[in-house]
């Protein structure tokens, strides 16, 4: 049975299907007191999904900011009340549709040397559900394993080689954004400067993978 979303389009309600990588936050178990990061990008956190260890990245888009500033408020009076509302709306909308492009070309990818992610959610604040790091980042990993230098970077140009040819560009790769899994494999994380060929072979920033690092 395919599932449902209602989603508001022109004042009107309509069914929207659920994305092969659709995980609703009430399957997640999040460890609230395990907070890997924090900052304006959001927060990223230990958590259990069908008895997994995971790793939530909870994400701010733009546009989903409620705060305001004094220019903010004067705007409010003006002739115009609903102009700043209409931007937070659109840039919002914005957002919302790069971070589901980006989940659905994460979601295709499958190799040992990039992190896997299992799914996410566009409903609500939006977050990643991905693969958990067991052994820490390459950094800390090699003051245990200094010998493996090497061949963990080898690894993680494989990964890097496997991204190029899908026309994704990293752009913030270094040893905290390697991270090694539980099968002792190198794996390129934190796509946060990333940039992705759109249609028109033009690159697109990534912001929803902004500073996801584990």
């Amino acid at each position: 049975m395919l599932l449902e979303i209602a989603s508001k389009r022109d004042g009107d309600i309509a069914p929207e299907l659920t994305p092969e990588w659709f995980i609703p936050w009430y399957e997640l178990l999040v460890d609230e007191w395990n907070c890997l990061g924090e900052g304006g990008f959001g927060s990223v956190h230990r958590a259990k999904w069908l008895d997994s260890d995971v790793v939530v990245k909870r994400v701010i888009l733009d546009g989903s900011n409620t705060d305001t500033d004094a220019s903010s408020s004067l705007l409010s009076l003006s002739s115009t009340p609903h102009t700043q509302p209409q931007k937070d709306a659109a840039k919002r909308a914005e957002a919302q549709a790069m971070f589901r492009r980006e989940v659905d070309i994460w979601f295709g990818f499958s190799h040992p040397h990039v992190i896997r992610l299992f799914g996410a959610c566009h409903v609500g604040r939006p977050f990643f559900v991905c693969e958990y790091a067991t052994n820490g980042t390459l950094v800390k990993y090699l003051r245990e394993h200094p010998d493996e230098l090497w061949s963990k970077l080898h690894e993680a140009a494989l990964g890097v080689q496997y991204l190029h040819a899908r026309g994704v560009v990293h752009g913030d790769l270094k040893g905290n954004n390697i991270v090694i899994g539980s099968d002792m494999k190198a794996k390129v994380t934190d796509f946060g400067l990333s940039s992705i060929a759109s249609a028109e072979d033009k690159p697109v920033i990534s912001g929803a993978w902004q500073h996801c690092a584990l």
